[in-house]
């Protein structure tokens, strides 16, 4: 069975999800909806689909089984529960929702459905992070012991054509970038036992700068911490200190450095499916490249490409999953967990107190690199 999905989103980010979905097996894009109608008319005519409403999306009419819930962070509880009601399947871009009591909503209402929610980022099954999960599981390193995880950039007004939402509640770094950090983190080294967090805002005020945005030179009023510093701790016993900034420029720190007791694992930016890792042990430091494993050939832009973009494996993943009847990776029980470490590191933040962290996620399984072949056509 091939599950039909229907994007509701047209930002972006849905143009990747619909040219990179030609590549698997376990899904087919079949419409579209936008709040806009003339938007989801040009994203349907640009790839040969069928524009609805929104209502008709979320109503699965037309044929449509699942939901891709591609819009803005505030909008992904009300979009996913409408979806969830009406019996269908969601896959959500992160985060699952804003605040843990929606977030809580969307498991319940999913299990008393009998449907499944999925939720991105699905970047820890690429080869990076999958051939990192295999250093970390088979004790290259020994047993992890501390780490250190970093993302520092200017901000989202200088790359976004719309950043607006970005320094607005549900966004900031913590909720835009925090997730594939934490994500990567939880699926190498298990959930989080506890936060603790400072955070500021490094300016009040940005201006909207990229090229050709329609929104530049546009001031953004920030709402949101934009640096933020914080400890986390996990049930297994590392420690990692995490660092998200839109503050500065970039730098030379690793994205994810994790420090066992025979040696270290340096990871590329969890945000891509490919890039080398660095394993340092009594022998030495070996790069390991991941271009020639599955979900790490350089395959993006299209015309001429530069990096491993496989963005949809979780979905096709989670497509499988239904046929197999089998639990999928990017669940929404790791979600969730990932949401209540985003909350507890603001709350964290501003309440200057450590945080507990009451949920839990088993690390996904692993997937067998002979077994990459079934995604895709």
């Amino acid at each position: 069975m091939v599950l039909r999905v229907a994007i509701v989103g047209c930002g972006d980010i849905a143009h990747a999800y619909a040219r990179l979905s030609h590549h698997f097996r376990s899904f087919k894009i079949v419409a579209c909806a936008s709040r806009s109608a003339e938007r989801a008319e040009r994203f349907a005519a640009r790839h040969r689909i069928l524009a609805l409403s929104v209502e008709d999306a979320l109503a699965g009419r037309h044929g449509v089984q699942a939901v891709l819930n591609l819009t803005p962070p505030t909008s992904h509880y009300a979009v996913s529960m409408a979806a969830i009601e009406n019996g269908l399947h969601v896959y959500t871009e992160k985060p699952l929702a804003t605040s843990l009591e929606e977030g809580q909503k969307l498991l319940d209402h999913s299990r008393a459905r009998t449907v499944r929610l999925g939720s991105a980022p699905d970047t820890f099954l690429g080869a990076a992070l999958q051939r990192a999960r295999q250093a970390v599981d088979d004790g290259s390193i020994g047993e992890v012991v501390f780490g250190q995880a970093n993302f520092i950039s200017g901000g989202m007004e200088h790359r976004h054509p719309n950043p607006e939402f970005f320094f607005k509640p549900g966004g900031g770094p913590v909720f835009d970038i925090g997730p594939y950090y934490i994500t990567a983190l939880v699926s190498l080294l298990g959930p989080v036992t506890s936060v603790s967090a400072t955070g500021t805002i490094g300016r009040r005020v940005r201006t909207a700068s990229a090229p050709g945005s329609p929104h530049r030179g546009t001031t953004i009023e920030v709402e949101v911490p934009t640096t933020v510093q914080a400890l986390l701790r996990f049930r297994a016993g590392p420690q990692v200190c995490m660092s998200l900034s839109w503050d500065s420029r970039p730098t030379a720190l690793p994205h994810i450095d994790l420090h066992g007791t025979h040696g270290r694992l340096v990871l590329p930016d969890p945000d891509f499916f490919g890039g080398s890792l660095e394993i340092t042990d009594a022998n030495g430091t070996a790069i390991v490249p991941t271009g020639a494993l599955p979900l790490g050939k350089v395959n993006w832009p299209e015309q001429s490409p530069s990096f491993a973009n496989y963005r949809g494996i979780g979905l096709a993943e989670f497509a499988q999953a239904i046929e197999e009847s089998r639990h999928h990776r990017a669940s929404a029980e790791m979600a969730f967990h990932v949401l209540d470490v985003l909350t507890a590191i603001l709350t964290s933040a501003e309440t200057d107190k450590m945080c507990q962290i009451a949920s839990t996620c088993e690390r996904p399984v692993p997937v067998p690199n002979g077994t990459y072949d079934r995604f895709f056509i």
